[in-house]
């Protein structure tokens, strides 16, 4: 028997399967698998057709041009642009310094003893590294300086968002970068544009110091670049949804493991200059809000050093939820950059004052220093909070005992709390046998009340960081800590 007549007999065998048997067998294919299996058949395309939309369902995109224009082509199909509802645009930075740092050693070295990163041989420390080895390095290297090559600038970002740029002005320094920033928010406007609604829009940090190896924003060799660079692409995005017309249902602006964060100054003027230009009409019907933010304000000069805040740094989380009134889910975390300045008591009190979120029923507030008044004002403007959840708080004025008795009241509707890392002064604790990290308590048992003491002296934290989980490496905690060269987890 012939090959193709064993392949065609094959096909018959498979179209002949029952519905049930061929979606079982389908599930196992995995997206290249149905590719593959549509391209045998008229028959066999249309069976596995509502698969294959599902592989448009969640987009993710950097701001390179091909990466672009693979968006812009999804989004245009006239069959499965409909298809994507959920878009992540990440932030990505290709630290070659990493690999460089390797490549310098052997130049500085005899000429038989090189130096081995660990992804290079799985191990945790710096060991000799074989020619094989080193030119493996090299080529990477390479190929990270032409990925970082196709990625715009911030700076040329913040140009063409000023009006600055290539396109607008033949005087600018560097007009191949600001090309290759038009270009991106030219393509990006003209993505959001087609899509027109989304499910999920979410803004991620990544960098990459070795290929296919995704790591979180702390982990670039030159953070406060990285944070830069992140402000400079919300902005960006801001603007093009503005521009785009698109309405967002649930919106995720950095944190959670991946990191970075933009300064509540710039959320204040995107908002200002934003609101009716289409951002309103974009986050009118917004279900749900994750927001990263930093008080401190990063020079324009000089990345590596700050401003004290200012009213639009307290001002600039309140504008933002003033955008969005029917918020069901909001998770709020203040991600502090600087040891020096804390004063996200000032912001929590604007937003007190100022926003009622009648409709919020989940609720997270992680990394402040709050005031009891403060929080109990909140509370009480989101009368239908359900799940309530607080991590690394301290509290600068007044008692957690209020909070507590207002959480397990069966007054409200608030039916599950987690709480994780609370202070008032000493570390709090909700166990009498150890020190947890995360205290959840829901039902019947809350409405028994919440039952805490502050912890032994001995166990109080230095100072409760408000980027416990992840940040910059010199705010890490040594236990979450990791060396940039080895990969070693500091102890």
């Amino acid at each position: 028997m012939s090959a193709s007549q064993n392949a065609n007999d094959q096909l018959s065998s498979l179209l002949q399967l029952p519905h049930e048997l061929f979606e079982i067998i389908s599930e196992h294919l995995g997206h290249a698998g149905i590719s593959w299996l549509r391209l045998t058949c008229k028959n066999l395309q249309d069976r596995t057709h509502h698969r294959f939309r599902k592989r448009f369902s969640h987009w993710e995109t950097d701001l390179s041009t091909n990466s672009l224009q693979k968006l812009v082509d999804a989004a245009s199909h006239e069959e499965f642009g409909s298809a994507i509802q959920d878009l992540t645009i990440v932030t990505v930075t290709y630290d070659h310094a990493y690999l460089k740092n390797f490549i310098d050693k052997d130049k500085r070295h005899a000429p038989n003893r090189y130096y081995q990163p660990a992804y290079l041989q799985g191990g945790l420390s710096v060991t000799n590294l074989t020619p094989e080895q080193l030119a493996q390095a090299k080529w990477e290297y390479n190929i990270f300086t032409q990925r970082a090559a196709e990625q715009p600038s911030g700076d040329a970002l913040e140009r063409q968002l000023e009006g600055t740029g290539a396109s607008r002005n033949a005087s600018t320094t560097d007009p191949e970068e600001d090309e290759k920033a038009w270009l991106a928010l030219t393509m990006l406007t003209i993505a959001l544009s087609q899509l027109g609604r989304l499910r999920t829009l979410s803004l991620e940090a990544a960098v990459y110091k070795m290929a296919a190896i995704r790591l979180p924003a702390y982990k670039c060799t030159e953070w406060p670049q990285m944070w830069k660079k992140g402000s400079s692409i919300f902005s960006a995005i801001m603007t093009t949804i503005a521009e785009s017309r698109i309405r967002v249902e649930r919106l995720n602006v950095y944190g959670g493991p991946w990191g970075c964060s933009v300064s509540a100054f710039l959320v204040d003027d995107l908002v200002n200059t934003l609101r009716d230009q289409g951002l309103k009409h974009a986050f009118g019907g917004l279900k749900a809000l994750t927001l990263c933010v930093s008080l401190l304000t990063r020079r324009h000069d000089n990345p590596y050093a700050y401003q004290a805040p200012t009213e639009k740094d307290y001002k600039g989380l309140t504008n933002f939820l003033s955008l969005c009134p029917d918020l069901e889910e909001l998770d709020i975390h203040v991600y502090q950059l600087s040891t020096g300045i804390h004063d996200s008591e000032r912001m929590f009190t604007e937003v007190s004052d100022n926003i009622k979120l009648p409709r919020l029923i989940r609720c997270t507030l992680r990394g402040m220093e709050l005031r009891e008044d403060d929080l109990m004002t909140f509370l009480r403007n989101c009368p239908k909070i359900q799940i309530f959840e607080m991590r690394e708080i301290s509290l600068k004025r007044g008692d957690w005992r209020q909070i507590f008795d207002y959480c397990s009241s069966i007054e409200n509707t608030i039916g599950k709390v987690t709480l994780g890392r609370l202070s008032d002064h000493r570390l709090l604790s909700f166990s009498l046998e150890e020190i947890v990290d995360s205290f959840t308590v829901e039902g019947e048992e809350l409405k028994k009340g919440i039952v805490y003491q502050n912890a032994p002296p001995g166990v109080d934290p230095e100072r409760i960081q408000a980027n416990i989980d992840y940040g910059p490496p010199e705010m890490v905690p040594l236990r979450l800590r990791f060396d940039g060269i080895t990969g070693e987890a500091l102890t």
